[in-house]
């Protein structure tokens, strides 16, 4: 199924165990984002293990550390509108190892980043891994929390190159982990909002250099951080 509305296109993923198809050849769906689409592809990933994956970095529970590429083991970073910070939010970011085998978290959460890389790689053509190139650079697997009770990440952009597409894993159920909040695009056929269609499983893509923001998850709820509300997972090229 292929559906069209607006700036938003909409495809369900092709069942199995294998490489991320869908029933638009890869090629045609990079155009599509290189065009300034948001595509979004429908039960990419299997929901159970998502969920087991989130619940793992729930119970891991490590200190609180500034996420920096450059230190060996898995950190998380909680900022609420931290002062002076360029781009306001309120999320906690988890920055996984996923190369080092006795890390506590990297190697569980790695299956869905392989897969999810692989799926970036296919659309971009690059070669780019979890372990640093000779210029130092590599896709660094990350998790953002927004918490129920407000938690955002207003506007903000990237350099289109080397990144190329952005791919976002959505690893909360709507209606069940949150109710409201979405990541919304500036395209170039205006305001396109993800609200309603990127849901547990679903892999959001979009130009990298179009300006988009996380709008606030469940606003209206008390702020709590052990669990509700919106996850994703990403991995930008640094």
């Amino acid at each position: 199924m292929v559906e069209a509305t607006g700036g938003l296109v909409v495809v369900d993923a092709r069942r199995g165990p294998g490489a991320i198809t869908t029933d638009i050849p890869t090629r045609e769906l990079a155009g599509l984002v290189g065009e300034g689409r948001i595509v979004v592809v429908k039960g990419a990933f299997e929901p159970a293990g998502l969920r087991r994956m989130r619940s793992a970095i729930l119970a891991w529970n490590a200190p609180s550390r500034e996420n920096d590429t450059s230190a060996a083991g898995s950190t998380r970073q909680r900022s609420e509108d931290p002062p002076g910070t360029p781009i306001r939010h309120v999320f906690e970011s988890f920055l996984f190892d996923v190369n080092d085998a006795a890390d506590p978290i990297g190697p569980t959460v790695r299956p869905a980043f392989d897969r999810l890389a692989e799926f970036w790689r296919a659309l971009t053509g690059h070669a780019f891994g979890f372990a640093p190139d000779a210029e130092g650079r590599a896709l660094r697997p990350r998790a953002l929390y927004y918490p129920a009770g407000g938690g955002y990440f207003d506007w903000h952009e990237h350099p289109l190159e080397p990144h190329r597409i952005g791919a976002i894993l959505g690893v909360s159920e709507l209606g069940v982990d949150f109710g409201t909040g979405a990541t919304e695009f500036k395209a170039p056929n205006g305001l396109v909002s993800t609200e309603g269609a990127h849901d547990l499983g679903d892999v959001c893509l979009f130009r990298y250099d179009l300006a988009h923001r996380v709008t606030a998850v469940d606003a209206n709820a008390p702020r709590r951080w052990d669990g509700p509300g919106r996850w994703t997972f990403i991995i930008p090229l640094q």
